[in-house]
């Protein structure tokens, strides 16, 4: 308890902090689609926390009729962030309140077009794929993230996909594929010491190691 009342209260100092500074460089946003862009990013991760419902669906579809505007002019900017952001907000959302995972493809599909060398569009284009069962473009998709060189990715961020990979990889049944990323993977952990492996411990009896054997049931 005293450590989730710390966190609590840090993340409420953080938000505070972080809508201030929003408040100071308002004046760019009427001729900035970056600020627009991390403005709107910040909004949305703010609410994931210690926000009611409405203020969560308020901030997510304020976002969505912004973010709409960027992807029609600069869809572009700051390697298609709209268009990620866009289709994640559509893709997450339920379709009463806005959501649409059709549209969330298609904003996906030109994201990566745009950045193909962007793996957050192809982790969140294979997740799309996956809830429309479209399981032919999802492996077609994860096929072409394993070729995207690593020179041009942040490390951490980069194991993190890789990651995600694996599970995705492991879940359409191509151990193969799997692992190749685990590999990848674990080339980028040894190069890169500082990079947190997010290691997964079970809890309540799901998901990660075993405690008594060590073991983590997903392992190839």
């Amino acid at each position: 308890p005293e450590v989730t009342t710390e966190l609590d209260l840090r993340w409420q100092q953080n938000k505070a902090q972080g809508l201030m500074i929003l408040d100071r460089l308002e004046p760019f946003v009427s001729w900035m689609t970056e600020f627009k862009l991390v403005k709107h990013a910040f909004l949305l991760a703010s609410t994931q926390h210690l926000s009611s419902h409405k203020a969560t669906l308020a901030t997510s579809q304020a976002a969505i009729r912004d973010l709409e505007v960027i992807v029609q002019e600069e869809p572009e900017t700051l390697d298609a962030l709209g268009p990620l952001m866009l289709g994640q907000l559509l893709l997450a959302l339920p379709e009463f309140s806005g959501g649409d995972p059709l549209r969330a493809i298609e904003l996906l599909e030109q994201g990566t077009q745009l950045s193909p060398n962007n793996l957050s569009l192809h982790k969140w284009l294979i997740d799309a794929y996956v809830a429309e069962r479209e399981s032919d473009k999802a492996l077609q998709t994860l096929e072409k993230a394993a070729l995207i060189a690593a020179d041009q990715q942040h490390p951490q961020d980069h194991s993190d996909s890789l990651k995600d990979f694996v599970g995705f990889a492991i879940s359409m049944q191509q151990l193969e594929l799997a692992k190749y990323f685990k590999f990848q993977r674990s080339l980028i952990l040894k190069a890169n010491p500082q990079v947190d492996p997010r290691v997964e411990v079970a809890s309540m009896g799901h998901g990660g190691e075993n405690p008594i054997t060590g073991k983590d049931d997903d392992e190839i």
